[in-house]
């Protein structure tokens, strides 16, 4: 038989574990409840304004994505294939190229489409930039389409390259040997729609600037530049680059759509801006 103190014992043991449940679940409760919100900011606190983002500016493309541009469409014309989807992505982009010419002294009226000559008895400095007119090349009215009236552009010089300088000087002092005119490959052209303004074409008429300059002060041993700006433009098939080859043994003619606004003739030494022509 169980004593009277060792029950009253039990019963005060077992109310105290229930009173220390009690307690904990009291605790974890509270511990576990959600906190209270934070205090809100006094009227006249300002409230924290987000810092701006600035817009990330995209690059205008430059010789080397125009030369990179052309040698994959090349690759895709002799595959058999309209272009490619990255040539497409290029539609609408800015470009901007300058193209080095007269690297080998002036040339006299008539001569190169880009050149120019020096008449020490007026001191005057002649520059001229002459554009190609494709207008009448049956492969490349065949990519312009029925809609276009005229064609005209700039070939891209030593298109083996990415400098946009004329070749150092070591390389020019040897005499060129007699072989037959370069067979140009890269060009960049400008496709003019019959519904489109006349005001921008040239019908072969040159850019061209007359500078009094006098002779100790004529800077010409690195050629000048012809600064060409613009976008990217398309041709009737979505693609900005259109290519031409009579065989698969010869590489293929290459020329770049483009929309220039603005043409600049530049001195590489100087800096100098010599002329410039805005749309």
């Amino acid at each position: 038989m169980t004593k009277p103190s060792q029950r009253s014992g039990r019963v005060l043991l077992a109310a105290g574990a229930a009173v220390a449940l009690g307690l904990g679940g009291y605790v974890v409760g509270r511990s576990t409840a959600a906190a209270p919100p934070p205090p809100r900011p006094a009227a006249n606190t300002p409230a924290e304004t987000p810092t701006p983002r600035l817009p990330v500016l995209t690059p205008p493309l430059g010789r080397i994505d125009l030369l990179a541009a052309a040698s994959a469409a090349a690759d895709a014309y002799a595959a058999g294939r309209a272009g490619t989807p990255e040539n497409a992505e290029l539609v609408g982009r800015r470009f901007e190229v300058r193209i080095p010419f007269g690297c080998y002294g002036a040339s006299p009226e008539g001569g190169a489409a880009l050149r120019w000559d020096y008449d020490p008895a007026a001191e005057a400095l002649r520059v001229s930039a002459a554009p190609e007119v494709w207008t009448d090349v049956p492969w490349v009215r065949a990519l312009a389409g029925e809609q276009t009236e005229a064609v005209e552009g700039f070939w891209l010089p030593r298109p083996w390259s990415n400098a946009e300088a004329c070749p150092p000087s070591e390389a020019r002092m040897a005499a060129p040997p007699i072989l037959p005119a370069p067979r140009e490959t890269v060009g960049l052209a400008q496709f003019f729609d019959t519904s489109g303004s006349r005001v921008p074409r040239r019908d072969g008429s040159p850019y061209r600037t007359v500078e009094k300059v006098r002779l100790e002060a004529l800077r010409a041993t690195e050629g000048f530049r012809l600064v060409l700006s613009g976008r990217i433009g398309a041709l009737p098939n979505g693609q900005p680059v259109g290519c031409q080859s009579p065989t698969a043994e010869i590489r293929p003619v290459c020329l770049v759509a483009v929309e220039w606004d603005r043409v600049a003739i530049e001195n590489p030494l100087s800096g100098e801006l010599l002329a410039e022509w805005t749309a």
